[in-house]
């Protein structure tokens, strides 16, 4: 498999007379890779140029934002309060940028099918992500649209402040900067839209969207 090709590489420049990388050029068959290669490119290996975009919407930023939304769209209002659809907040408990897997193991314990505000509340950035937004599906009321932009861009600011500054976190902070400039220039226009709309057009956005790298084209491994 591709994936598989990837993961060999390594074991490929041990047998070269090539162990630093500088004379080989690695060619992707699909730039949903990049990050795997990246993660299984020895030591040996100093400097790497890469020579292409990572898409936005291959980056872990973008799955968590993802069951953000999903999640705020399946909001369910009972008499105790504001409830969340149990398979939302377990992906995004789950979700390794928020580093809560101890609060999503407690949840499916818990084993309820719609899991009450409270229950999530307690950290900052869990009561950040879970609370209620839009409450009104049906209303294309553009304020509830702007509060909705501005809470998904406070959710990727809070969680890129949890972000180690090390050269693992570089790509997802970059891909968490054009996540944020996306939604920026859709929450600019003031659409009076449905919700389902807004979330339509901003994968629409997205979809076109990638992360730029920079490097020394005529220095060490070259990654297109």
């Amino acid at each position: 498999s591709s994936y598989g090709q990837v993961k060999h590489l390594g074991e490929i420049l041990r047998r070269t007379d090539d162990p630093s990388g500088s004379e080989t050029a690695v060619v992707l068959p699909d730039e949903t890779l990049l990050m795997p290669l990246l993660n299984s490119i020895p030591d040996s290996v100093r400097d790497i140029n890469v020579t292409m975009g990572y898409p936005l919407s291959a980056s872990v930023i973008y799955v968590l934002m993802a069951d953000v939304a999903k999640m705020q769209m399946h909001l369910r209002r009972k008499d105790t309060g504001w409830h969340f659809y149990h398979k939302h907040v377990w992906d995004i408990l789950s979700n390794g940028l928020l580093r809560c897997r101890e609060r999503a193991d407690a949840v499916r314990k818990d084993g309820k099918f719609y899991i009450p505000q409270d229950d999530l509340n307690g950290l900052p950035l869990l009561d950040l992500v879970f609370r209620p937004v839009l409450t009104d599906l049906s209303s294309n009321d553009p304020d509830q649209i702007d509060s909705f932009a501005g809470y998904l861009q406070e959710i990727l600011s809070g969680v890129v402040a949890l972000m180690p500054e090390d050269d693992g976190s570089a790509i997802e902070i970059e891909a968490a900067k054009a996540y944020y400039t996306s939604v920026n220039s859709l929450r600019a226009r003031r659409l009076k839209v449905l919700p389902s709309t807004f979330v339509r057009l901003l994968e629409t956005l997205i979809s076109g969207a990638s992360v730029p790298f920079e490097g020394e084209p005529l220095k060490g491994m070259q990654v297109m």
